[in-house]
């Protein structure tokens, strides 16, 4: 070092004669030195201007990540690099939060980006997992390829205004695969507006709910069955407490929705001549 101002003395706590009796290797991280050398020496021998990130130390042994601007100067009739340093280690740690939590949406989300004309610009590899496409399928087509006919014109109408007004949508919503196979996501849909507010792109990003989808489906249908069969039907919680009857249910024992839910049915219905043996059979059966 040739000189040091206040800035760099206060930023990496040594003194101004410990510069001027060392290297750039002073506030170097170790692992890097070597490698910076050669970057300032060939920006000493080649061009006038340098930007680059690089890993620093200072007094206390503290790591730093600095930018650092390299500039070949004339000082005295000598060229010499004058480094302007600017502390960014906070800056990079934020940025590498957001890419670890890119990531981390990236694996286990379903993403996609689109034009504000609908047009598909990235999917993810859940998304072609699902969809049953490739990229170069699916990336350019207009999102209504996924379309499925599950949802009436209304739920797409306010959809498209909700986000077209610069709002997140959430919602559950069938797509289609290429094959023709439906399945369900979860979606937040989000604006990705410019600094004067425009809309610039959607990002959407949701969870497969495929398979609850179906067991809500598988339990509609028996819920239709239970409602018109004439016999009792109770269902319950792990723990045996009721959850629902059927209507023959309360019609049979006299006994409304409302008294009967998170009881027990043996409290409610084993009578004095119960069969203990029979009701011990049906526990170790379920």
């Amino acid at each position: 070092f040739l000189d040091v101002n206040e800035a760099a003395i206060k930023h990496f706590g040594f003194t101004r004669q410990q510069f001027l009796n060392a290297t750039v290797s002073l506030i170097t991280h170790p692992k890097e030195t070597n490698v910076l050398a050669e970057w300032l020496q060939n920006t000493e021998n080649s061009v006038t201007h340098k930007v680059s990130i690089w890993r620093q130390r200072d007094a206390y042994g503290q790591a730093l990540e600095s930018e650092i601007s390299c500039h070949r100067v004339n000082r005295q009739d000598t060229d010499v690099l004058a480094l302007m340093i600017i502390d960014v280690t906070k800056q990079q740690a934020a940025n590498r939060q957001i890419r670890q939590l890119a990531t981390m949406i990236d694996t286990s989300s379903v993403v996609s980006r689109t034009s504000t004309k609908g047009t598909i610009i990235e999917a993810n590899q859940n998304l072609l997992s699902l969809s049953e496409y490739t990229a170069e399928e699916l990336v350019g087509q207009c999102y209504e390829i996924l379309k499925s006919d599950g949802h009436e014109e209304v739920f797409w109408h306010e959809l498209t205004a909700t986000i077209l007004a610069g709002k997140t949508w959430h919602g559950e919503v069938q797509n289609r695969s290429k094959s023709g196979h439906h399945f369900w996501t979860e979606s937040y849909i989000y604006p990705i507006c410019d600094t004067d507010g425009s809309i610039l792109e959607f990002l959407t990003i949701g969870k497969d709910i495929t398979a609850r989808k179906e067991i809500e489906n598988e339990n509609k249908k028996l819920a239709l069955i239970a409602r018109h069969t004439t016999n009792a039907i109770i269902i319950t919680n792990e723990k045996g407490e009721i959850e629902w009857v059927n209507d023959s249910f309360t019609r049979i024992t006299e006994y409304t929705m409302t008294e009967v839910l998170g009881k027990i049915p043996g409290d409610l219905l084993q009578g004095e001549d119960t069969n203990r043996e029979t009701v011990e059979h049906m526990k170790h059966a379920i």
